[in-house]
């Protein structure tokens, strides 16, 4: 059973919502509302909302209707979803340089989503701001996304160390 996402409409209801929770992530899926894509986002979160209600809570903007986050938050693409913790911006690594977003989330399958929302709570809690979803850990990808960990491990340990 799917449940229909709450849907912001006016900038200062997106700003309440990333400042009023403080124990779950909070989640906001930027884009048109007719696009087929989000669309697909949408009843992809709505399925699982049960299953993360205790992790996190999911919103919808409609970004031809309220436009003041599209440059704040880089929002180029036709959707876009964007994790909170706290009042701060949370980076997930989805592993798609150079393939289709589209693509992505139609690969994504319910349990899947829901591993990304645990393992992004569990990033935020312990501060690291990044998380790279277990659903991008595949064969064809492994030997690009350890590529990613140590330079990531390296640019960010050697400005600590230096």
């Amino acid at each position: 059973m799917s449940t229909p996402l709450l849907h912001l409409k006016t900038a200062r209801q997106v700003d309440q919502a990333i400042r009023s929770e403080y124990d779950r992530l909070v989640i906001i899926r930027f884009g048109n509302n007719s696009d087929p894509l989000c669309t697909q986002v949408d009843e992809l979160f709505g399925s699982v909302s049960g299953k993360i209600q205790s992790l996190a809570i999911v919103y919808k903007v409609d970004i031809t209707q309220l436009t003041d986050f599209n440059r704040l938050y880089g929002l180029n693409d036709p959707c876009n979803v964007v994790f909170f913790f706290r009042n701060e911006h949370i980076s997930v690594d989805m592993g798609v340089d150079g393939f289709d977003l589209a693509n992505y989330w139609s690969l994504v399958g319910h349990q899947d989503l829901v591993n990304l929302v645990e393992m992004t709570l569990v990033a935020a809690h312990k501060r690291t701001g990044h998380t790279i979803p277990p659903a991008i850990d595949s064969t064809r990808c492994r030997s690009r996304l350890s590529e990613r960990r140590s330079l990531t491990k390296r640019t960010t340990f050697g400005i600590l160390d230096a």
